[in-house]
């Protein structure tokens, strides 16, 4: 017998596919390959396997840079595995921490690859607008909260990221804070001000859109069963 949970997060029965849009219903998308598998032969210059978010702002990046003959396959739909179903947060940073980080790269180049994540929030955020991607999002920030009474070690990262990364975290007291979190447990917080919230399957469904009528093609239910060499390029077999 399944769980509630089991059934709240199944492979098509979840909130965030309850929640998505179709995107891809609409006729004129459906003539430009969107929604559908991959039948024929196909010649393209440029391959993606996987309409996820790495795949298809891959895709939209080279459509940008002027590439004419881009092509996404996709085993499912887009969106389909955490792409499509994670928290929805959009910041900078890597999960690895931004002290971490530096130590391992050193301060230049460390500095650089913390930057290249605002970069990415920024392209996320503009290629919303552009494409009129209807994705919930939210202009709020995002707190990092603290349930201790000291304030001094989240002071110290806060002084720590201005000084090393030149970011400017605002301070939240207790009452501030109460602004942006409903909880009592929480003393004092650090508010990045440039991070937002999005409906990440809508962001993927969305990107998708507006990938296709950029003129790319999206073929999904399209699994890649061989990848091998072929005249002066690059054969794939896909499952029909």
């Amino acid at each position: 017998m399944q769980t509630l949970e089991d059934r709240l997060f199944s492979a098509q029965n979840n909130y965030y596919v309850a929640t998505a849009t179709d995107l891809f219903s609409a006729p004129q998308l459906m003539k430009q390959s969107a929604n559908r598998a991959l039948e024929t032969a196909l010649e393209t210059d440029c391959l993606i396997i996987g309409g996820g978010l790495a795949g298809l702002a891959t895709g939209m990046s080279l459509l940008e840079r002027g590439e004419q003959k881009v092509t996404v396959i996709e085993s499912r739909s887009v969106g389909y595995g955490a792409s499509g179903r994670n928290g929805g947060f959009v910041f900078g940073g890597y999960s690895l921490g931004e002290a971490q980080l530096l130590h391992q790269l050193g301060e230049k180049d460390g500095r650089w690859a913390y930057e290249l994540t605002t970069a990415a929030v920024e392209t996320l955020r503009t290629r919303i607008e552009r494409y009129a991607i209807e994705c919930d999002k939210r202009e709020s920030g995002i707190v990092l909260a603290d349930g201790f009474t000291s304030s001094r070690p989240l002071k110290a990262k806060q002084q720590w990221m201005q000084r090393s990364l030149g970011v400017d975290w605002s301070w939240l007291d207790r009452e501030r804070l109460q602004q942006h979190v409903t909880s009592a447990r929480y003393h004092h917080g650090l508010l990045e001000q440039n991070a937002f919230h999005i409906h990440p399957l809508k962001y993927v469904k969305g990107l998708a859109r507006a990938f296709v009528e950029k003129g790319g093609s999206c073929y999904e239910h399209t699994a890649a069963q061989t990848i091998e060499p072929y005249e002066q390029g690059v054969r794939v077999t896909t499952d029909q």
